[in-house]
């Protein structure tokens, strides 16, 4: 259960703010100014690997601010498997259809402090 993307809201008090989102390899997956909607990948290539992002929120006169996006099992994939696929739903289905994780936070939102 699940789609292998999640939309992920970037607002800012000041708006304006530029956002970049790296992954966990260190590669940009986002570059834009808020408020936004990314979509970002739930899963690597490799088996069980969910995706990690840091966001970066910065505007010219305020400090800037990291938020770290993480994974977690998502409730289908955490509860769904007990009954009725079990452990061939957890081992061997839900890692190839790539919906097991949801990114936490789903939305982020933050009051920028000049500097």
């Amino acid at each position: 259960m699940g789609s292998e993307t999640q939309h992920v809201a970037v607002t800012s008090v000041p708006p304006g703010a530029d956002v970049t989102i790296v992954d966990e390899a260190d590669i940009t997956k986002f570059q834009g100014q808020t408020p936004t909607d990314v979509t970002l990948p739930k899963t690597t290539d490799h088996y069980f690997g969910g995706k990690s992002y840091t966001v970066s929120i910065a505007k010219p006169g305020f400090a800037t601010q990291t938020v770290e996006i993480t994974h977690r099992l998502s409730n289908w994939c955490e509860f769904g498997n007990i009954f009725p696929a079990g452990p061939l739903g957890y081992f061997a289905i839900d890692p190839f259809n790539r919906g097991m994780y949801l990114l936490d936070p789903q939305a982020i939102d933050v009051n920028l402090s000049p500097a």
